[in-house]
């Protein structure tokens, strides 16, 4: 479904779980030229990301480093160049629990800024990255 509305032009995917905080900010990002959709595979009935479908994460890895689904969902946030309000704004968190993820992922993944964070993430496979 949700590649269908891509396919068809649609400028992204919102779903019924977020917060009122999320959706505004998410409206916002579309109106001004961004395109919203999930960064895992499909999202199921209960709003929850769906790593077991995803195409876009390594699952041994991730198993491997012990990182959460809520993690991977920062990271390739992160990864996308997103600051940590609009991250937090895209997941309906707050920024403060955004960065306790940021600050584990770089513990994990043992580094120190977001630049090193995603060329480890490449580096070890944990997301499948397009250039």
């Amino acid at each position: 479904m949700i590649d269908a509305a891509r396919h068809n032009g649609a400028a992204g995917f919102l779903h019924k779980s977020l917060s009122a905080d999320a959706l505004i900010a998410s409206i916002d990002q579309v109106e001004a030229g961004q395109a919203i959709w999930p960064l895992l595979a499909e999202v199921s009935a209960t709003g929850e990301s769906d790593l077991l479908n995803s195409k876009d994460v390594n699952l041994q890895i991730v198993k491997e480093l012990g990182i959460t689904d809520r993690q991977i969902e920062v990271l390739q946030l992160l990864v996308a160049g997103m600051p940590n309000k609009l991250i937090a704004h895209q997941l309906g968190i707050a920024e403060s629990t955004v960065k306790t993820h940021v600050k584990s992922l770089f513990q994990v993944l043992k580094v120190k800024n977001r630049v090193t964070c995603q060329n480890r993430a490449r580096d070890l496979g944990l997301l499948r990255l397009t250039d």
